[in-house]
């Protein structure tokens, strides 16, 4: 016609290619349900005839519809049918299928449903404006059928024409066409041009003489209408559509989507024949030439999926649709095509499947039992869950019936009915008993929901997660029990409990909770407002606040308040809450109880005042006093030793719990605690103290030294101890003392036979060179002449432990205990120390090892007498309840608070300590105030003073404290101070009163005054204790005073008895070398050569020994030393090797720095770090040494820095060390004294000493001398 051959060619084209599309979309649609993909030519399609009423039964059926589209636009198709369905009992058959007369009708409503449109715009558009028309077949031989008649069609073609849009009687007789649509005004056109949303529609026919130019032009006008969906459709579709030619592959329409999908535009697909294939992804190359080659060859795969490379790079997944369009010679002139990304789809399956084998995995590793029955009870799914709980496994039980198995006889009817009633019920909960494989009872508590097929009624399951709750349900008995024994035990200890539900508000209480409150629970109902009410007005804002803190902080509260009551009395009482919260984070409950505490404060006030006094002497304790309970393996007290000696606070102390010792003590120390030390407790008398030193970790991980003296505090009922009393003291330094002595003496024991040390010299076979008499005494060798004797001659019984020490110390290492026991023959366990060493020859080998031992039995004994006097007194110090602050002066900032502060102020630790002691007055004016009032008792050479303060606390509440402050001093200078603070408000408010009775106060005077006599009478006590350890301290002292002697004698000794040798061995050999040399062979001539260096390195180790010996005797001269000259000096006498060696030096000294000390210990120290900055620096080309100094308000700060070799930093200890040393003689010479006598000149000085280095990358030394 006229006005189809106005259109542009390729738009013509373009609207065929739409109607493929949606024809193509439901067909995927229907696959995907399952539903048969045959087409209606496979279909046998009886001839039917119709009725001439069937005009209008259609037309009725098409009224009732548009009425429903109107008043439902946004219905589905489900919906709009259920409407329709009310309508005449004519209509109904349209929609179900069924006769209507003669006439056999092809439902309308189950070909919609199956389609899944629900779109009823859509439908509007396609079906219900062409309502006027019917379905009719054409047999291809008898031309149009009457209108009375109407036949089953199939389609089979797409319109490829404008032309094809309307068929004449003779375009039919050609058989080239075999699916139309009749319309009104006679046309028939391609059932895909007028929509393809359902496989089955019905066509009106009738004649159509009358009017028929008047119809032409309104399906004229129906059509352009059409057109413009169609291009409005194409435009905006997301897929991409297109046209190709063939055979030369160029575009003819590309719709806009193109850049979307491929990241092309339309214009880029005209200009590059077949682009889409240059876009396909390498993996896909082959796949895609294959399926090409099938469309080419006509063998039409319905779609197919592959990867491309988008423009942009990504790889994307596409879904492609084409169809080859032939001309009337069957030729393939062009391919039309549909391009889907369906990339989010790919990611979506790739999820499902991981999530349903996760789900699987969840199923079979749940502990719950999951069980799955299809509609006859049958087993179809059985976890691992279920087989833990029946005992049963899998195979016994899939496919069986589920009552059979878990349900007695008895009740097998009664299961199946409420089976019947649950099926088909979509989630249910309920209890139940099942036997298990052993036949017992177990209750199960299940939750069941159906899982339902929507195409199949038989594969309909019935999943059931299962719990069992029998112990929970014997549990819920005892709970039962439980809470009536709980309200007896209430009301005997005054404890009441209570609930507020945080969402409705509703408070609940416990009987107890009525009686403390003096109320009836039938008169009084539990309201939040209502408590407060009760609550003595003073106490009510800090009660408020302490609760909304603790919802606000997800954390509890513990406080002690007072009550109001009716009849005006006060009662005190203790109140504890914790709240829970939803997985949102919001409050949802609290909890809690309350105690009354009225005759507990009133005792404690009682005590308060002799408290104040008796905790402040404990906390100005050095040591550290504690209460520790062996029963419930936890400390009870510790006062503020604590932290000075191990760095902890008493609240970080409280929270290790029962894991205090094994954290802290060190694990050799910790198992002779529980095998020695523990069951001394069980034998000790009241009274008796029990000494003993172990090791424990100070907060920085270093391990410190502590010597405890410890007695029973408290007994159980059968008389066993359960708490112990003990005082600790630190004797660290000691212990190092004592290791630095005893490590002197078994170096000494290299050059000499006889020695006060246990000493033992082993050549490489084991056997005796040399060895002290005290090592035969204290190990009890009955054989005194040893000498060439096999070690394990001497003991033969020695164990394998010692033996496997031998071979390691011969293989190289050094191996030591600082504490080891040793048994003797008759039982008794000496301590001792022990080190064995390997020696070395002259070239460098392994001679043999030397064997240093040491008896510390004494020493335990009084380290341990020592720390338990320590923590004697640190435990009484910290008794005192009062508030307590340790505030570092001058700056006034506070270092320490105990948790009292806590209790009264309301702060944290965290929030109190660095923190100045302004931040609890009131202005700056009350600040300086106090600070006026510790001036003048400064000035007047007061140790302490008392003064009353009014103080804030932090929610802002103003008190009344009376402040008791000790100052402590260092060298003459105000360090700290201590103050105790007491809260003295309702003294405050009282006095008026207090002065009414003044004579019952002064009584009460005198009663405290008596209480503290005997309490100070207690402390004269401790004191005398702590003297009588100081006397056995002073006695240790003594005998290393003894073995000092000693030790200058042996040095005296070794200056004159060794020395003499040694010069006539290294003269002879001189003489030697120079007079017969050339009279030697080669092996005589080594030889000679080893003898004078073994006898110059001899000889310059013993000036080493001597020098370091010395510096214990040489007096110690406090003086200004001017740093830059004293390095000038060294620079000068070191001048030539630094020459030779070509050393850069590089000085950055002040003329102004002059540190204070030890001139001739620190000229020693720079002299020997010098002397291995350039002997470490030997084989640098360019060697560099720089030495520099800073200084700050405490302390002097040297260094000097070399590019040498440097070392690995876990040999830093070991560095300073006497006779340590990191390289062979052969590499670099040296004694391994050199940094010793540094160590031990900066500790005279009471200076420190450390390095810094990395290998292959040079070392620095740093020397901190304190102001």
């Amino acid at each position: 016609m006229n006005f189809n051959e106005k259109r542009d060619k390729r738009f013509s084209s373009l609207g065929t290619l739409i109607i493929g599309f949606l024809s193509l979309t439901v067909m995927v649609v229907l696959l995907y349900l399952g539903y048969s993909s045959q087409t209606m030519a496979n279909r046998q399609s009886p001839q039917i005839r119709v009725f001439k009423q069937l005009k209008v039964e259609m037309i009725s059926s098409h009224l009732v519809l548009e009425e429903v589209l109107k008043g439902h636009p946004d219905e589905n198709i489900q919906t709009v049918f259920e409407h329709f369905e009310k309508a005449d009992n004519y209509v109904r058959p349209l929609l179900d299928g069924g006769q209507l007369g003669s006439v056999k009708i092809f439902p309308v409503k189950d070909s919609l449903v199956r389609a899944k449109l629900t779109n009823l715009l859509l439908i509007k558009d396609t079906l219900f404006e062409l309502s006027n028309i019917l379905y009719a077949e054409f047999d291809g031989t008898t031309g149009l059928s009457p209108s009375d008649q109407v036949y089953d069609v199939v389609f089979k073609r797409f319109i490829q024409k404008s032309n094809d849009a309307e068929i004449t009687l003779v375009r039919l007789q050609e058989k080239n066409i075999q699916t139309y649509y009749i319309t009104q005004i006679g046309l028939i056109v391609g059932v895909l041009t007028l929509g393809i949303f359902m496989l089955l529609v019905f066509i009106w026919l009738r004649h159509f003489k009358n009017n028929k130019q008047k119809q032409l032009l309104l399906l004229n006008t129906n059509l352009a209408k059409s057109e413009k969906r169609f291009r409005f459709m194409t435009e905006n579709a997301k897929d991409m559509i297109y046209r190709m030619s063939l055979p030369d592959g160029k575009y003819e329409y590309v719709s806009p989507a193109s850049l979307a999908v491929f990241g092309y535009t339309p214009n880029e697909f005209y200009d590059t024949p077949i682009l889409i294939q240059k876009a396909i992804h390498p993996d896909w190359h082959k796949y895609f030439e294959e399926q090409w080659g099938k469309l080419i060859a006509g063998e039409m795969p319905p779609f197919y999926e592959y990867q491309i490379i988008h423009k942009s790079g990504e790889t994307r997944w596409l879904h492609q649709r084409n169809t080859l369009v032939k001309d009337k010679k069957n030729k393939a002139i062009a391919i039309e095509g549909i391009v889907t990304d369906i990339s989010k789809r790919k990611t979506a399956e790739k999820e499902l499947l991981a999530e349903k084998e996760f789900s699987e995995k969840i199923i079979e590793t749940s502990n719950a039992m999951i069980v799955g029955l299809d509609k006859d009870h049958v087993i179809r799914i059985f976890n691992n869950g279920a087989e833990k709980i029946t005992g049963y496994f899998k195979e016994e039980v899939l496919g069986k019936d589920w009552f059979t198995i878990f349900f007695s006889d008895e009740i097998q009817d009664e299961m199946n009915a409420v089976w019947k009633e649950a099926w088909g019920v979509l989630s249910h909960s309920y209890e139940n008993i099942i036997l298990n494989k052993k036949g017992d009872k177990r209750i199960i508590s299940w939750q069941t929901t159906g899982i339902y097929d929507g195409k199949d009624s038989n594969k309909h399951l019935m999943i059931s997660i299962g719990e069992d709750i029998t112990t929970n349900k014997q549990k819920e008995a005892l709970v039962q029990e439980s809470l009536v024994k709980l309200n007896e035990a209430q009301n005997i200890a005054h404890t009441g409990n209570w609930e507020l539900d945080l969402i409705t508000q509703k408070l609940l209480w416990s009987n107890e909770v009525y009686r403390i409150f003096d109320l009836e629970p039938q008169q009084f109902e539990a309201t939040e407002e209502a408590f407060l009410n009760n609550i003595h007005p003073d106490d009510r804002k800090f009660v408020y606040n302490a609760f909304t803190e603790s919802v606000k902080n997800k954390t509890p509260y513990n406080i002690v308040h007072r009550l109001l009551l009716k009849d005006g009395t006060v009662k005190y009482v203790n109140e504890v809450c914790k709240t829970y919260y939803n997985k949102s984070g919001e409050p949802i409950r609290s909890v809690g109880t309350v105690q009354d505490i009225t005759e507990r404060k009133q005792t404690e006030d009682a005590l308060q005042e002799s408290q104040t006094f008796n905790q402040t002497l404990l906390d100005t304790s050095p040591d550290l006093i504690y209460v520790y309970d062996i029963i419930e393996r936890k400390n009870i007290y510790s006062n503020q030793g604590i932290q000075k000696i191990l760095g902890y606070s008493i609240e970080e102390i409280q929270k290790m719990g029962e894991n205090i010792l094994s954290d802290l003590m060190h694990p050799d120390d910790f198992n002779k605690y529980l095998k020695e030390i523990i069951p001394l407790y069980q034998t000790t008398k009241d009274g008796e103290i029990i000494d003993h030193e172990y090791r424990m970790k100070y907060k920085n991980g270093n391990w410190c030294w502590l010597n405890s003296k410890e007695s029973v505090f408290v007994r159980q009922d059968d008389g066993s101890p359960k708490q112990i009393f003990g005082i600790c003291a630190d004797v660290t330094k000691r212990k190092n003392v004592e290791e630095s002595l005893n490590h002197s003496h078994n170096l000494m024991s290299y050059v000499i036979e006889y020695n006060k040390s246990d000493v033992a010299i082993h050549d490489r076979d084991l056997k005796y060179m040399y060895v002290s008499q005290s090592y035969l005494e204290h190990y009890q060798v009955k054989e005194k002449n040893v000498i060439g004797k096999h070690h394990y001659e001497v003991f033969p019984d020695l164990p394998q432990k010692w033996r496997d020490v031998h071979q390691k110390v011969l293989a190289g290492e050094i191996l030591s205990a600082d504490e080891d026991p040793y048994e003797r023959e008759d039982g008794t366990v000496e301590w001792t120390r022990w080190e064995c060493r390997p020696w070395h020859e002259a070239d460098g080998t392994v001679g043999g090892m030397i064997v240093y031992t040491e008896i510390i039995t004494e020493r335990k004994e009084i380290e341990i007498a020592l720390r338990n006097s320590e923590e004697y007194l640190t435990r009484l110090m910290q008794t005192i309840a009062d508030p307590i602050f340790t505030v570092k002066m001058p700056e006034r900032e506070i270092e320490y608070m105990n948790e009292a502060v806590g209790k009264l102020f309301g702060y944290k630790p965290d929030e109190v300590i660095g923190n100045s002691t302004k931040m609890f007055y009131q202005d700056e004016a009350n600040y300086a105030a106090f600070g006026k009032v510790l001036k003048n008792a400064l000035e007047n050479n007061k140790s302490k003073v008392q003064a009353e303060q009014q103080l804030v606390t932090k929610n802002g509440k103003l008190i009344w404290t009376e402040i008791i402050t000790t100052f402590l001093f260092s060298n003459g200078l105000l360090i700290k101070v201590i103050s105790v603070v007491r809260d003295i408000t309702e003294r405050k408010k009282t006095e008026e009163e207090l002065e009414k009775h003044h004579a019952s106060l002064e009584e009460l005077v005198d009663e405290r005054t008596a209480a503290l006599e005997e309490s100070h009478e207690a402390l004269l006590n401790i004191v005398d204790d702590i003297n009588q350890q100081s006397a056995k301290l002073e006695k240790s002292n003594k005998q290393y005073a003894v073995i000092n002697q000693e030790l200058e004698t042996f040095t005296y000794s070794v200056s004159h008895d060794l020395k003499a040798p040694l010069r006539g061995i290294d003269g002879y050999s001189q003489l030697l070398y120079e007079t017969y040399f050339n009279d030697l062979n080669e092996e005589a001539k080594t030889f000679l050569k080893n003898i004078r260096k073994s006898s110059q390195q001899m000889n310059v180790l013993i000036e080493d020994l001597l020098a370091y010996s010395r510096m214990e005797r040489q007096d110690y001269r406090f003086e200004r030393i001017p740093f830059k000259a004293l390095v000038d000096n060294l620079l000068l006498y070191y001048s030539n090797i630094i020459s030779q060696n070509k050393v850069a030096v590089k000085l950055n000294i002040s003329e102004a720095f002059m540190p204070l000390g030890d001139k001739d210990g620190l000229n020693l120290a720079l002299r020997n770090l010098l002397d291995n900055a350039i002997k470490f620096t030997t084989h640098k080309k360019k060697a560099q040494i720089e030495i520099g100094t800073s200084e700050n308000e405490t302390q002097w700060l040297i260094f000097v820095k070399d590019n040498g070799i440097g070392f690995d930093m876990k040999y830093h200890d070991r560095i300073f060390n006497i006779f340590q040393r990191l390289h062979l003689p052969e590499e670099y010479e040296g004694t391994g004294i050199g940094l010793a006598m540094v160590h031990k000149a900066m500790n005279r000085m009471n200076g420190k000493i450390w390095a810094e280095s990395e290998p292959g990358k040079g070392t620095c030394f740093y020397i901190e001398i304190g102001k």
